[in-house]
């Protein structure tokens, strides 16, 4: 019951929050090209985000840790079950990313008090944000989406995975297929995941890291299968 109406809670908050904010700055915005570019521009940021995030959960840190060690051993576990995540509801899929985005939004509401009604690019920065958070709340949705067979999907997601506006199962299959699962991180879109290992961008991080601290990426995540 508990778990029941902090899902509820969580899943409100967020929708009215979206909706509002989405209503809001959007009907300031008369130009549908910009509306538009803020949608792409939101995307590719979220693409990004997710990108690093994924990277980091499945290079650092271990599954005991407080707080994020949950997340870190669900990503380790994913690497030995990837359809698991399939069974799962949108809520479990979700939940932590669904917080982060109420976060994101209400740090969003209290910049735009500071702003003067007139402020340059207000609606437009407020749009954005709205959407970013929008779309880190269902990133690991989408992510399930790749592992879920095309006839078990909804239709407009699997129209959204064909015209490549959310990656699909084919684009997210590199990142399981290398032996490491050391590459094509990003999993809201992919659209950066080419760009990003054209230019070596992760490990360049893990030798920065390295040089700084000698911590080695994966450690953890190669022996996971050992101790299940």
């Amino acid at each position: 019951m508990e778990k029941n109406i902090r899902e509820g809670i969580i899943k409100s908050m967020l929708g009215i929050t979206l909706g509002i904010q989405v209503y809001e700055h959007g009907k300031q915005i008369k130009d549908i090209t910009t509306i538009i570019g803020i949608i792409i521009g939101a995307l590719i940021i979220t693409d990004g985000i997710s990108g690093v995030a994924h990277w980091a959960v499945d290079s650092y840190g271990k599954a005991n840790w407080p707080i994020i060690g949950k997340t870190i051993k669900a990503f380790r576990d994913h690497h030995i079950v990837p359809t698991s995540m399939t069974t799962m509801s949108f809520y479990e899929n979700n939940e932590e990313n669904m917080i982060i985005a109420l976060g994101i939004q209400y740090i969003a509401i209290i910049i735009n008090s500071w702003y003067t009604k007139d402020q340059k690019y207000r609606n437009e920065i407020q749009l954005g944000i709205t959407c970013i958070a929008g779309l880190i709340a269902i990133t690991n949705q989408i992510h399930a989406w790749c592992h879920t067979t095309p006839e078990k999907l909804p239709i407009l997601v699997n129209y959204l995975q064909q015209i490549g506006i959310i990656i699909n199962g084919k684009g997210h299959q590199k990142h399981h297929q290398s032996k490491e699962k050391d590459t094509y991180y990003c999993i809201t879109t992919g659209w950066l995941n080419k760009p990003l290992e054209t230019i070596a961008f992760w490990r360049t991080l893990e030798t920065i890291i390295y040089h700084i601290t000698a911590t080695q990426p994966r450690e953890e995540d190669k022996q996971w299968a050992f101790k299940k």
